[in-house]
């Protein structure tokens, strides 16, 4: 194949490529017809390809998440989380003592204080009354963190955890992340909010073996959920996060670290309004037992 300027004779613009009439020329001029690409453009897809592949990685996504939603139903709770312990009580009232293989004592959420309730919010979830069960965002945002080496963080949110802790279990697989999903997304839409937040609140593990926050009161301060003040809320809200890291007792190395948190929790109450800001100011950390 040859190729040389040509152009126009009487000295127009020459151009470079195949000459006009040989075999070359032929040759691409037929690709152009046809609407095929040529040379260095051929190493990329063309727009078509782009659409096509982010189309059907959209319907993968999709058929994957209805046939998910189709196919996981919400389980029978699973037997720890249904298990109670034996409480004795002096004829007062006052607890004598309790036995029995799972340290927990279920209570309504009437029973524990809106300052108790929204301490945990705080810590945990202050969009829970008006989120969905799921956030998505909020999953991908603790993947990265916890990959970019950030600190290991969930990302579930309230509902979430519940499900968790009621319906499945503690193992971290992906099977069991993909049933807490869908799980979640239907308990939300048949079970009302203070259901599940009293639920969450009966099930989570607070350390000391006291599972629920009526455990976790007598555990930490001898004394029933519905007499715990603000500061103490807060302290068993801050201990959800890290539960056997964050108790200042069995680890007094960590107190820079639980303080840090049980402020956190605190400012987390005055930013959504639950606690005013000269309250929170006045508060000193409630010392456990």
């Amino acid at each position: 194949m040859s190729e040389e300027p040509h152009g126009p004779e009487n000295g127009g613009p020459r151009k470079w490529g195949p000459r006009p009439g040989t075999p070359a020329a032929a040759g691409t001029d037929t690709a152009r017809r046809r609407g095929r690409r040529t040379g260095w453009r051929r190493a990329f897809p063309t727009w078509r390809m782009l659409l096509g592949t982010t189309l059907l990685i959209v319907l993968l996504v999709l058929g994957g998440l209805v046939a998910g939603y189709l196919l996981v139903n919400i389980p029978a709770a699973n037997s720890a989380a249904r298990a109670q312990s034996n409480v004795y009580l002096y004829a007062d009232g006052s607890e004598l003592a309790r036995d029995g293989d799972i340290n927990r004592e279920n209570v309504a959420l009437s029973q524990i204080p809106q300052r108790v309730q929204r301490a945990v919010l705080a810590a945990e979830d202050r969009d829970f009354h008006s989120e969905s069960a799921v956030d998505p965002a909020a999953m991908l945002r603790a993947a990265w963190n916890t990959a970019t080496g950030k600190g290991r963080q969930s990302g579930s949110t309230i509902t979430q955890q519940y499900v968790k802790n009621y319906y499945l279990g503690q193992e971290q697989t992906l099977t069991r992340k993909a049933k807490e999903f869908f799980i979640a997304i239907k308990l939300d839409r048949e079970v009302n909010k203070d259901k599940i937040l009293e639920g969450y609140l009966n099930t989570s593990y607070y350390g000391r073996n006291a599972y629920g926050i009526q455990a976790a009161s007598q555990a930490y301060y001898g004394t029933n959920v519905d007499q715990l003040t603000t500061a103490q809320g807060a302290y068993l809200a801050a201990l959800l996060n890290a539960p056997s890291a964050y108790d200042v007792t069995a680890h007094p190395e960590n107190r820079a670290r639980v303080l840090s948190r049980w402020k956190y929790v605190l400012n987390g109450m005055v930013k959504e309004r639950w606690l005013s800001a000269a309250d929170r100011d006045a508060m000193t950390f409630p010392a456990p037992l």
